[in-house]
């Protein structure tokens, strides 16, 4: 398969999901003499599939009943030994969500994003009795969540925590009672504060860099940071120097003065860009 980076999608023969794979072509790790040895010796009886690139093993996605730990023990085991435990991804197969991961991960590689789409989540409580969110990317790698740490949802009770989804494509988690949505950055932020920094520092630089686009559009026009109704000339320089944003209403107004819609207006700024 010649899609999202060159991916690969390899599954056994009779895969269960062949149906979430209808629209891949994709070749059978019964016929891949090479990764059968390094995933277990006999895997015909495994619900397994991968993503590779090249020769590389991107990650693993194992279907199990998760009552037969033996088995599991003994697979990730043999990863281990082969330094591919942190790329797996364990589903229980009587869990309903199994196809809905599936289709997270190939949409993922589809649009050739895996480290920013979700693949799956569960919730689990720590030594210290506190609410974890494991949450796991469709690049396979995962990181624990302490809810409590995060400001958005600090203040629901356990059974509200419990009370989420991850949408069909995978952006965001959501806890649709509160109107709360979490993408995976959300979630790295904070847990990293080292994200946290970087992120930071490339919205300070996105607000000055969208505010020299506003004032070199405004200059071309012909116009003075006075020139715009309903707004002061304090207010655009401080949009201007990259101090703000400028809000959805604040930009109607700028555009009222321009004769633009919002649209028309950023389209004109991004060619600024483009061009610059």
């Amino acid at each position: 398969m010649k899609r999202a980076n060159h991916v690969e999608i390899k599954a056994p023969k009779n895969f269960p999901y062949m149906e979430e794979l209808k629209s891949y072509d994709y070749t059978s790790i019964l016929d891949d003499n090479k990764i059968a040895k390094i995933i277990q010796s006999d895997i015909s009886e495994i619900e397994l599939i991968l993503f590779t690139q090249k020769s590389d093993i991107l990650g693993l996605v194992f279907f199990s009943n998760l009552n037969d730990l033996f088995l599991i023990q003994d697979f990730i085991e043999n990863l281990r030994k082969n330094h591919l435990e942190d790329k797996l991804l364990i589903i229980d197969e009587q869990h309903e969500n199994g196809k809905a991961i599936l289709h997270r991960l190939i949409h993922a590689y589809r649009i050739g994003d895996p480290e920013s789409i979700i693949a799956n989540a569960c919730l689990f409580k720590n030594s210290k009795d506190q609410l974890v969110l494991k949450v796991t990317s469709c690049a396979f790698k995962s990181m624990h969540v302490q809810l409590n740490k995060i400001k958005a949802l600090s203040h629901l009770s356990t059974d509200d925590l419990k009370d989420f989804k991850i949408d069909t494509h995978g952006f965001f988690i959501e806890w649709p009672k509160h109107d709360i949505h979490l993408n995976l950055e959300s979630f790295e932020i904070s847990t990293n504060p080292k994200r946290l920094k970087e992120r930071l520092k490339l919205i300070h630089k996105e607000k000055k860099d969208f505010g020299a686009l506003m004032k070199t559009y405004r200059e071309q026009q012909g116009l003075l940071q006075s020139d715009f109704k309903d707004l002061n000339q304090r207010q655009i320089r401080k949009y201007e120097n990259g101090e703000y944003f400028p809000s959805y209403e604040t930009l109607l107004k700028i555009c009222e003065t321009y004769h633009l819609s919002v649209n028309q207006y950023l389209d004109a700024l991004a060619r600024l860009r483009v061009n610059s």
